[in-house]
């Protein structure tokens, strides 16, 4: 297992975070719309216990919940992993309605 460190401050293994990117990429490139919702609702929550964190599933446009589990982002109640939590703070960058996605690695 290889640590890397992150733009945040985290430290993650870096296959794991390879993984994540991935998954972001085929999200952004797939449905931009429902990435650019999830972007934003995981950059306004805060870090929850047990390496886990919520995002108010509430606010999610339509359709977007079921989608976003069913690519494995997060789960039904809002719950996303600490590492992806973790990618997208390091990786997603927002400007204006753009959401882009940078390489995650602190350097």
């Amino acid at each position: 297992m290889q640590i890397v460190a992150l733009r945040n401050g985290a430290q993650e293994d870096v296959t794991i975070v390879r993984m994540k990117m991935a998954t972001l990429q085929s999200l952004r490139a797939r449905h931009p719309s429902e990435f650019r919702e999830f972007v934003l609702r995981v950059r306004d929550s805060d870090a929850g216990l047990m390496g886990a964190m919520q995002i108010r599933v509430h606010e999610l446009p339509t359709g977007a919940l079921q989608l976003l589990t069913q690519k494995g982002v997060m789960a039904e109640d809002g719950t996303v992993v600490r590492a992806m939590f973790n990618v997208v703070l390091s990786a997603a960058q927002v400007n204006g309605s753009e959401v882009s996605l940078e390489p995650p690695y602190q350097f």
